[in-house]
């Protein structure tokens, strides 16, 4: 079996502070205290633990969902297969939560595709929050200060704490509970039936004041819909539930993600044929990831060169 390249914290970039080198390194002390707590879960990436290097992973060539919707557009991914990836994320979300750990960064970026295209992976768990509970080891108090920033259209809207919150544990972050990840997962569950985000007709934002404005509309409690359509009504419910927060648990989200896949029928109407984003070029996925967590401008290659998929890695 292959291997991602080695996750660890590269050589410092030359434009880099000080600050950022220290987050960086939480990064991946993080994501290691995360798989350390959960173990293995079938929709949850395989962690192998540490080498030489740093973490290992079981590797993807199919890469992750967001580019398989943008560059998979003749024919479009089936809705059935989309909705079977659907489901598989609550179960990953659901077993985070019932560790104790909130992802954060919800995003079909960071959901990994298996090698046949129709079951997905929940990866890059480096920006999640470890809620402290009893039954677990306690951590230094900096693994609860680092948490990934969210652009804002995903972030979850103010709600009263007493309703944002619920089971064990507790968040240095007020609104970092997880309706934090159900919210997101709202939106994951909208752009995947439509193949647009809410309140657009790309699925990837790449504007800045449209993202703005989606993010102030989200903020003011106007959340986008499916319509009126029938057959997605079941899902139209499951959305707006996850938008304002009125999940008691992500068990009740699975279950009712489960059962309007089940009844969805086989002919049922496409919202929308095909992703609408202009098409661009995108370069080959060779199922490794860059490994510095910050958008890398051109004086970064030198480190993207050393993490590269030329490592001496086990193989089976």
């Amino acid at each position: 079996m292959e291997f991602f390249s080695s996750k660890k914290p590269p050589h410092p970039p030359i434009h880099c502070s000080d600050k950022i080198r220290c987050q960086t390194d939480m990064f991946y002390k993080i994501e290691h205290e995360v798989h350390i707590r959960i173990g293995d879960h079938p929709r949850i990436i395989w962690y192998y633990g540490w080498d030489k290097k740093g973490l290992l992973f079981e590797k993807h060539n199919k890469g992750d969902m967001l580019m398989h919707l943008l560059v998979q557009r003749d024919p479009t991914p089936p809705l059935l297969t989309r909705l079977q990836w659907a489901s598989d994320v609550t179960e990953g979300i659901a077993f985070l939560h019932s560790k104790g750990i909130v992802w954060v960064d919800v995003s079909m970026a960071n959901v990994l595709l298996t090698e046949s295209s129709d079951r997905a992976l929940l990866c890059d768990l480096g920006g999640a929050c470890i809620l402290p509970m009893p039954q677990y080891k306690a951590l230094p108090e900096a693994y609860q200060q680092t948490i990934v920033t969210v652009h804002p259209m995903m972030g979850l809207p103010n709600y009263p704490q007493k309703h944002v919150w619920d089971g064990e544990g507790h968040s240095p972050v007020a609104e970092i509970s997880p309706h934090f990840d159900r919210f997101g997962y709202g939106i994951m569950l909208f752009s995947l039936l439509s193949l647009c985000f809410p309140h657009s007709r790309f699925l990837v934002i790449r504007d800045f004041e449209e993202s703005m404005k989606i993010a102030q509309l989200h903020f003011s409690h106007q959340f986008d819909t499916l319509g009126d359509v029938p057959e997605y009504a079941a899902f139209e419910a499951i959305i707006q539930k996850c938008f304002w927060a009125e999940y008691k648990s992500s068990d009740d989200l699975v279950a009712d993600v489960k059962a309007a896949c089940a009844a969805m029928p086989e002919d049922a109407p496409l919202l929308q044929t095909r992703v609408e984003d202009p098409v661009q070029e995108h370069a080959p996925s060779t199922g490794g990831r860059y490994l510095f967590p910050f958008d890398c401008k051109d004086y970064y290659s030198d480190d993207r060169d050393y993490y590269s998929d030329d490592g001496d890695y086990p193989s089976n």
